[in-house]
């Protein structure tokens, strides 16, 4: 009879560790290495039209301002991702990075866009929305 309650809040508590562990794979790639990181980015990009790249550094003035913004957005996009270009410079370098604060925007395995610098929400969300060509969003 005691042994039941334990089971059963076991149960819940692995249920809600896989919930977590799910968020944090969908969000926090930050440490992952390259490979596994474009593993979690190709199963994304079957799901969502589109998948946003931040690369930012912590020592980077301009990325404290546009790390907010890319937080905004992650709120509602779920293919909106944040590394750490010092700490996963393998994935910068596969990106072709060289500088922060830079995010790319990737469709179908393609680069659509890089937008390099300090860039508003108005440009960051133009890059989500899968009918803005690369000239849209620079301009």
């Amino acid at each position: 009879m005691e042994v039941l309650p334990f089971i059963l809040l076991a149960a819940m508590g692995f249920a809600f560790l896989v919930n977590v562990m799910t968020k944090l794979k969908a969000r926090s790639l930050e440490n992952t290495p390259a490979p596994e990181f474009l593993d979690v980015l190709g199963e994304d990009a079957a799901r969502h039209r589109r998948v946003m790249i931040y690369f930012y550094s912590d020592h980077c003035p301009p990325c404290t301002r546009v790390s907010p913004l890319i937080d905004t957005l992650r709120e509602t996009h779920p293919n909106v991702y944040k590394v750490n270009a010092a700490r996963n410079s393998e994935l910068a370098w596969r990106f072709k990075i060289s500088g922060t604060p830079t995010v790319v925007v990737v469709q179908n395995g393609m680069l659509c866009h890089m937008l390099v610098g300090a860039v508003s929400m108005k440009k960051l969300q133009q890059a989500l929305e899968p009918d803005t060509d690369a000239a849209t969003v620079h301009s």
